[in-house]
């Protein structure tokens, strides 16, 4: 009986561990078009600019998901990216839109650092 307790134990726990899965999320039409626009020319499969890649949200683990949408929301909200140097840059509405639909993944897992933050530091003034 003790085997058999071990056993089932250790395959639970095996399988825990390799249950992370990807996760479907919603991407609009409206933000594909702004990530092809201003994202993906630096951030693709072949770019890979600061070791970013966006072209693959939905093949992603969730960890690894949130936690590229955590870096990529702050360099949006602090106008980082796109670059200042890029002729074309999102107006200050689309570049809302991209924050507003990773700040709504990111709540959804209850995951967005950057939103934390922002409102601890306006909590201290």
């Amino acid at each position: 009986m003790r085997t058999l307790i071990s056993i089932l134990f250790c395959l639970s726990v095996s399988l825990a561990i390799g249950t992370e899965k990807v996760t479907s999320f919603a991407v609009s039409p409206k933000v594909v078009e702004l990530l092809e626009s201003y994202c993906f020319s630096c951030h693709d499969a072949e770019s890979k600019k600061g070791d970013v890649r966006l072209d693959n949200l939905e093949t992603l683990a969730l960890k690894d998901r949130l936690d590229l949408l955590n870096r990529v929301q702050e360099q949006i909200f602090i106008k980082e990216m796109p670059p200042k140097k890029k002729k074309t840059q999102p107006s200050d509405t689309e570049r809302q839109q991209l924050y507003d639909w990773m700040s709504a993944e990111l709540r959804k897992h209850n995951a967005s650092k950057f939103e934390e933050l922002a409102w601890f530091r306006e909590y201290l003034r």
